[in-house]
């Protein structure tokens, strides 16, 4: 009986080792917002923290599955791409473009399908799409770049840029 007792010692100590090796600890939680929104409405808010704000917010959650090579890496890569992209946690740091994220929002680019696999919050109806667009637009009017303001101004004119 103890050299059964031995072995699963022992496997218990490869499985603990193996899986000690495949974690990083580079995941650490960043919390710091140095200059958020003002949301125009609390559904604005939680439309954008259930289908965005993972990669583009400083307030993003890490489940237990982060943890774990090789989504780890995966998941590290799409949050940072995603913050150099637009983190409305450091408003002013990376221009925003409402027109332009109305417009990936809409074709379905964002959130990515991948993410919504795993967070069943994060897909939207149609309607809470274009509620979620029409609380971006509230909430980031005053943030708007100049260019993607003269963009959507030329929108509703019907007016074309012909550069």
């Amino acid at each position: 009986m103890s050299g059964s007792a031995d072995q699963a010692s022992v496997r218990g100590s490869r499985c603990a080792s193996r899986a000690s090796v495949i974690e990083i600890a580079g995941l650490t939680p960043t919390v710091s917002v140095t200059a958020a929104p003002a949301w125009d409405s609390p559904e604005t808010e939680e439309l954008f923290a259930s289908a965005c704000g993972d990669c583009h917010s400083n307030l993003t959650k890490w489940p237990w599955y982060t943890n774990v090579a090789p989504v780890s890496w995966l998941t590290q890569r799409d949050v940072e791409e995603g913050r150099s992209t637009l983190n409305l946690s450091e408003l002013g740091t990376t221009e925003v473009e409402v027109g332009e994220i109305a417009e990936i929002i809409r074709e379905g680019e964002m959130p990515p399908w991948q993410y919504t696999l795993v967070h069943g919050g994060a897909r939207l109806s149609d309607q809470e799409k274009e509620a979620l667009i029409s609380g971006l637009q509230a909430s980031l009017s005053g943030t708007v770049s100049s260019e993607s303001a003269a963009d959507e101004g030329a929108e509703e004119t019907g007016a074309e840029d012909d550069d």
